[in-house]
């Protein structure tokens, strides 16, 4: 049932395929009622493994995107003078959009760090600082710190 996320139903199917027949309400009552400390033990050793599964499909959603992406860019290449702007603009930001999430998602699971993760933004008046020095200009060359604390009043509500 762990290896089914905790769905029953698909736990009593996946058993009975394999020649064990176990009704679902029994293995929920086993999982929340019966042996709860027990089911929890085998969640977190399995955990992995379905991160493991669940990275193998972000991979294979990622790969397709990328070739659907291939795909529509060369259809788009021939097509290009008779497509109207709204949708080049969609299909040029949806299609690289999807396959990042699904390359992050893939990452994440496995337990890599994101580009995000493995280069954290520490200050950023360096970040700044380095854009001007690669010939990047635009907002002020120094963003103010600012200092202080919060306090809750009594009476106010958010």
């Amino acid at each position: 049932m762990a290896l089914c996320n905790g769905n029953t139903t698909k736990a009593s199917r996946e058993l009975a395929k394999q020649g064990t027949k176990i009704p679902a309400r029994t293995l929920w009552g086993w999982a929340r009622e019966d042996h709860v400390q027990r089911y929890r033990e085998i969640q977190g050793d399995v955990i992995p493994e379905i991160h493991a599964r669940l990275a193998d499909q972000s991979e294979a959603l990622a790969l397709q995107h990328g070739e659907v992406e291939a795909q529509a860019l060369e259809r788009l290449k021939k097509e290009l003078p008779d497509v109207p702007v709204r949708d080049l603009s969609t299909a040029a930001r949806n299609l690289p959009v999807s396959r990042g999430i699904a390359t992050d998602e893939s990452v994440t699971l496995r337990g890599r760090d994101t580009p995000a993760e493995s280069n954290p933004i520490e200050d950023v008046n360096e970040v700044l600082t380095t854009l001007a020095r690669l010939g990047v200009h635009g907002p002020p060359k120094q963003v103010p710190t600012l200092e202080g604390e919060a306090t809750e009043e009594e009476g106010t509500t958010s």
